[in-house]
């Protein structure tokens, strides 16, 4: 009888933890009955079920459709979903993507997120970069649920701060640039971790006069919250976040480019064939003075050379733009700025 079957599981919780009991919960995973499957799995979550991740792994896997078995399974298992998550990607019957493969690596996956914990971020994007090119599938579900937790398509991403660089992290971007549809590349822009490299701001005033040293150096420190995005060289990431250095649009008129400071700017852009479609908020600064001072760090970093924009200046585009609602399109921009 399963209601037999499941009460005996319940009693076993409350005995000494021996192999006994133990190895009862482990034979009740493959029961026939579904109600005393997910019940051992609850079971074994009182006596340390991270010592039978493996068990529970193939669980899952032998009933992939079973969704409540597939909650219960992560609820016992605590601190054990980064090795459960292993156990799974790594299995030959998750070679290829189905619906519920899809649905449980994306739930394993953002549970560990939600600890907030940076080792186990580490953890996770090292498990990214370990996953072979034929099983894209699970790379692109897992790194889709990164970018989606850190919200790094919307307008204010938030940074992926780790404690040090993931093994082998570099190395994968260099042999798949394109992996998982561009999405490592994302997560890639918008991780940090302490002495990485390029992800400095760059600043050479020698160039620049005198008089704009110290509006471009203070340019230079509100940049910061653009950095996420464009990246300490100003090149972007391709299909994201279109580049900054040698921009039409950052190196000609300043009316364009302190206009989009102002109010934003929303796709689609389309820059030397490749097409970017996300929005880009207002500057999240708004004096006269820290808007003409990183608009003029980017018209002057990277290799632009462009003047300077004044204070002044942008006091008069703020006036000419004021009655504009919501972000500029690059019609709108056009339709504003172009010569008439």
């Amino acid at each position: 009888d399963p209601r037999l079957r499941t009460h005996g599981l319940r009693i076993a919780e409350r005995l000494e933890p021996t192999a006994m009991p133990t190895e009862a919960m482990l034979r009740s995973l493959h029961d026939p009955d579904a109600g005393v499957r997910r019940q051992a799995a609850a079971s074994l979550g009182t006596v340390a079920a991270g010592d039978h991740v493996t068990a529970l792994a193939d669980a899952i896997l032998t009933h992939p459709d079973d969704t409540v078995l597939r909650s219960t399974v992560l609820a016992a298992s605590p601190g054990a979903e980064l090795p459960l998550l292993e156990e799974l990607v790594w299995d030959d019957r998750w070679d290829r993507a189905t619906p519920p493969a899809m649905a449980t690596l994306r739930l394993i996956a953002r549970t560990v997120q939600e600890r907030n914990d940076p080792p186990d971020m580490l953890a996770l994007m090292e498990l990214l970069a370990s996953i072979p090119p034929d099983r894209d599938w699970a790379t692109e579900t897992i790194a889709l649920s990164i970018v989606d937790h850190h919200r790094l398509r919307s307008e204010r991403p938030r940074p992926i701060e780790l404690h040090e660089a993931p093994f082998d992290w570099n190395d994968r971007l260099a042999e798949s640039p394109d992996v998982a549809g561009g999405l490592l590349g994302l997560i890639d822009l918008h991780a940090n971790w302490p002495g990485r490299p390029g992800h400095e701001i760059e600043l050479d005033t020698g160039h620049l006069p005198p008089e704009a040293v110290a509006m471009v150096e203070h340019g230079a420190t509100l940049y910061v919250h653009c950095m996420g995005c464009h990246q300490a060289d100003g090149r972007g990431l391709r299909r994201f976040y279109p580049p900054l250095a040698g921009s039409e649009r950052v190196l000609g008129s300043a009316e364009p480019l302190v206009a989009i400071l102002l109010h934003g700017m929303e796709g689609p852009l389309d820059i030397d064939g490749v097409r970017y479609d996300q929005q880009m908020p207002a500057a999240p600064f708004t004096s006269d003075e820290d808007i003409a001072a990183v608009a003029s760090y980017l018209r002057t970093a990277w290799g632009n050379d462009a003047p300077v924009i004044t204070p002044s200046a942008v006091r008069a585009i703020r006036g000419r733009t004021a009655g504009h609602r919501g972000p500029w399109t690059s019609t709108a921009l056009r339709n504003a700025f172009s010569p008439r």
